[in-house]
Parts: C-alpha cells; structure tokens; sequence
C-alpha cells in the first residue's frame, strides 16, 4: 500500500514538472468485475458494479510510441447471492505502461489515441461476509495486467478503456483445514473519462 502510495506521489511530482510533450491526466473510472471464487471443494462468481479513480502520466517516444505510469484506486461489492456470500472489495493499482499511438485525428488534426498494454501490482482490501459467520478480513499485494484505448480530444478531455486481471487468495479455511475458496479471479471491464493537463 505505502509503496503504491509513494509511486503515485512520484507521478504527481514528474506531472507537475514535466515539459509540454508530456501527458499528466486525472480522471473516473467505473464498471463491471467478475469475480470467481474456486478451490477443489466448490466453485462460485458472479458480477459487481465498480468506481474509482485515477491519474496517468505519459511519455511520447518517437512520433509512434508512448511509456507512461498509471494509478488508480476503485470499491466494489460482489454478492454470490445461490452461496449468501458477500465481498467488500478496496483496489489500489500502481502499474507501467508501453502503447502505440495514434496522432493527427479528427477534424482539426490535433485529437490523438493511445493503444495499450500494462502491467503493475494491485493492493487489495477486501471484507468476506455472509449469513453463518462473522466477517473475515484479508489483504494482500499481487501482479495485475491488462489492455486498453484512450482517445483525447482537441480539448484536452480524453475517455477511455480497459480490460484487467488480478488474482486473490480468499484466507478463508473450512473444516479439516481445506481452503473453501482457495482462489478468486478478478476480470475488470472500466471505462474512463478525465482531463489532460
């Protein structure tokens, strides 16, 4: 979490530094994560709404190309209403990213996009709760990866895309010491919408 914490920092004081050909932006992100929950004992998912937010900052290489860092944080909830189970979910994300760009667009030949690949670590919070026991808490930092589009207009606003994963390890042990819900995958689908600085 601190180490996350102090990346984002870094950004903030590289955006504000930065030269013109620079990209520092800020901006909201939502939408929708399936989470799956599997261990050889039993198996469950479904899907949770999510939001949050974020800042980037960019760095064009040659005319084509373009490294940046990217953070975010985001909340979601998942209910597995056939098991009366409940997660709270806390995201912090700090991840590198490499992408092709795509410049001189629209009307006025100013608008740009940016196809991406990153890669990071995602600190998660996250609350199990359900009808039979007490809620049980766990924690823990693991590596996140994914794809995505950005496209800013000539106006300095900029919306976008992103498909992500992550995996969790539940910490919740049933009878006999047997892990019920050993692994849970998360698959993030958000788009975003914010302005360049």
């Amino acid at each position: 979490m601190k180490g996350i914490m102090h990346f984002g920092a870094l950004m903030l004081l590289l955006g504000s530094s930065a030269a013109h050909s620079y990209e520092f932006s800020v901006g909201v992100r939502l939408g929708g994560v399936q989470q799956k929950a599997s261990s050889p004992v039993r198996s469950m998912k479904d899907w949770a709404f999510g939001y949050g937010v974020e800042s980037t900052f960019i760095v064009p290489v040659g005319s084509k190309f373009a490294l940046g860092a990217n953070v975010t944080a985001e909340i979601y909830n998942t209910e597995f209403k056939d098991y009366r189970v409940e997660y709270d979910n806390r995201l912090f994300t700090g991840s590198l990213m490499a992408g092709y760009r795509f410049d001189h667009l629209g009307e006025y030949q100013a608008d740009n996009a940016l196809l991406y690949v990153k890669a990071g670590f995602a600190n998660w919070d996250r609350e199990y709760k359900d009808t039979f026991a007490a809620s049980i808490k766990a924690n823990d930092t693991t590596p996140i990866y994914g794809i995505g589009y950005r496209y800013t207009n000539t106006k300095n606003f900029y919306t976008g895309i992103e498909v992500l994963y992550f995996e969790m390890d539940s910490g919740l042990t049933g009878r006999g010491g047997v892990n019920d819900y050993g692994q849970v995958d998360n698959t993030m689908a958000m788009i975003s919408a914010g302005y360049r600085f």
